[in-house]
């Protein structure tokens, strides 16, 4: 369950039974006959699904979408078990299994970075799920060994691992290599994602698997 801290900053929505003993958060919005969006957010220390789209859901609902907005397993409110299974293939079968619990045939899936992968794996393996992509530099496309030298993801795990644990300070200046715009890096969302965090086992990051699909895709 949320803390006290988080709910001050992530509000809390519902919950869907995914099993293996685990539940997904989700946030919905907009009319329940609406076409349905699945939002899909990256990875990365405290990050949520209302985190990263809580700016763009909502103009979808009022438009007379049906908007699905998850926490990934290990993310936001959603279960974090230690010696989860963080691969792409896993997590998205569990979003498969989320559009299920919510009553949803078909959805149009929207993905950002590690959400984008998931994404592609969630058409890959569950085509008749997926009406139509919509992807945001996904990963997976491709070799790991690319885009861990990539300096804004290694800026990335070094504050998550660090010895002295996460800090706002730390997820800042991660996050200044990550976004052109810094005026974007507001105390609002440095404080959103710093309470995630402190409830996300090390593990989520150290065990997180993205699928390189490239060569599925040809």
């Amino acid at each position: 369950m949320p803390t006290e801290e988080q709910l001050k900053v992530v509000p809390e929505g519902k919950y869907a039974d995914v099993g293996d003993g685990l539940r997904m958060h989700y946030h919905e919005a907009g009319p329940d006959s609406g076409r349905v969006l699945l939002w899909i957010h990256g990875s990365g220390p405290g990050a949520s699904g209302y985190s990263n789209f809580k700016r763009n859901y909502p103009y979808f609902a009022e438009r007379g979408y049906r908007c699905l907005v998850a926490d990934t397993l290990g993310y936001g409110y959603s279960s974090m078990p230690e010696d989860g299974d963080y691969s792409s293939a896993y997590l998205a079968g569990k979003y498969k299994k989320l559009l299920e619990a919510a009553g949803a045939e078909r959805a149009c899936v929207i993905g950002n970075s590690q959400g984008g992968n998931l994404s592609i794996q969630l058409a890959l393996d569950f085509p008749e799920t997926v009406e139509r992509l919509v992807l945001m530099a996904p990963g997976g496309l491709e070799q790991r060994e690319v885009y861990m030298e990539m300096e804004g993801i290694q800026a990335m795990m070094k504050s998550f691992f660090a010895k002295e644990g996460i800090t706002r300070e730390g997820m800042r200046n991660t996050f200044k290599l990550q976004l052109f715009d810094e005026k974007l890096i507001t105390d609002e969302i440095i404080e959103e994602r710093f309470q995630i965090a402190q409830t996300q086992p090390k593990t989520v990051i150290a065990k997180m698997k993205v699928a390189y699909l490239a060569e599925r895709l040809k």
